[in-house]
């Protein structure tokens, strides 16, 4: 990438910080090293054209053995984590906490840069010791999720400024043309059409009291139990090669999403944000609901339902 203003602005960021921040080659990838208690935790921070990405890498190797659990781990706390989500690559066995951004057409804000980071280096420190559990053998996926998810539950505080915030998300809807149910103050549900798919059921919510902004897109669920472990694996692939958001699923409710999101604290959401966390979930969900549909029916495996063309974003290396 060329030393456009955009990359200044991100390097100044960065230099600021008590991290030591090393470049890789001539592109806007960068390896840092952040405290993390007594420890240190190594994290990569990338920089497209129009979005940027960041994650810590947990500093342990997964053994291939152990890869099914882990996937599922993952994909039960991601369940509740909805603007950054935990991923496990099947090449290096490496996990990873992604959050990452568009910024099309707006102005790149180094808060959500930080809210970023931030939020990925916490959310590794608390769930690490799940994984490690899970990765060991030592606890069941389910049990490690359920016991993190628990220790991390807390209500959040009221906000005075909710209103204004929901308006925000009401003119994004206006402004696009959509026609949306108000559920209650926090979520309004659209239907989407896509190219592959008649209709899907987003739903939209702005969480003001924690700064969240995210959307899910519903997709046909697994409907036989003993395709669970087929689908975790494809998403587990797939979630990997994602530049924005992740697809999820929902064990307790047999269900399926496309999720994308964003935190906003320190910053005001604008429509145009909005537009950029929206419209990648659904053109998303839309593109690889047929490579999904191939492992549901049991066409495919997981692995021959990745569209060939993609590959990991990074090639990681501790």
């Amino acid at each position: 990438m060329d030393d456009t203003p955009t990359t200044k602005t991100l390097e100044t960021f960065l230099e600021s910080r008590d991290w030591r921040v090393e470049k890789a080659g001539e592109s806007a990838m960068y390896r840092l090293t952040l405290p993390a208690g007594d420890d240190q935790l190594v994290g990569y921070a990338l920089l497209h054209a129009a979005d940027f990405m960041f994650y810590p890498v947990a500093p342990l190797p997964i053994s291939p053995k152990r890869f099914p659990a882990v996937a599922e781990y993952a994909l039960r706390i991601n369940n509740q984590l909805w603007t950054h989500n935990f991923e496990l690559d099947y090449q290096t066995g490496l996990v990873r906490c992604k959050a990452s951004f568009a910024f099309r057409d707006i102005t790149f804000d180094i808060q959500l840069v930080e809210n970023a980071i931030h939020n990925t280096v916490d959310a590794m420190l608390h769930y690490l010791p799940g994984l490690a559990a899970v990765a060991a053998g030592t606890q069941s996926a389910a049990e490690a999720a359920a016991e993190r998810i628990a220790a991390q539950s807390a209500s959040p505080p009221k906000d005075g400024k909710a209103q204004a915030l929901y308006k925000i998300v009401n003119q994004f809807f206006e402004g696009e043309g959509w026609e949306y149910q108000q559920h209650d103050d926090a979520i309004s549900r659209i239907i989407y059409s896509g190219q592959n798919r008649d209709s899907y059921f987003v739903y939209v919510t702005m969480l003001a009291a924690v700064k969240k902004f995210f959307v899910s897109v519903g997709i046909k669920g697994v409907t036989e139990t003993k395709k669970v472990t087929a689908v975790s694996e494809w998403i587990t692939r797939m979630n990997y090669n994602l530049r924005l958001g992740y697809f999820n699923y929902d064990f307790a409710q047999n269900h399926l999403s496309f999720v994308n999101g964003i935190d906003f604290y320190g910053t005001t959401p604008t429509p145009a944000l909005l537009r950029n966390v929206t419209h990648p979930a659904l053109t998303t969900a839309d593109k690889y609901w047929p490579y999904l549909n191939q492992v549901i029916t049991g066409t495919h495996s997981p692995q021959k339902a990745i569209p060939p063309n993609m590959q990991p974003v990074t090639e990681d290396k501790q």
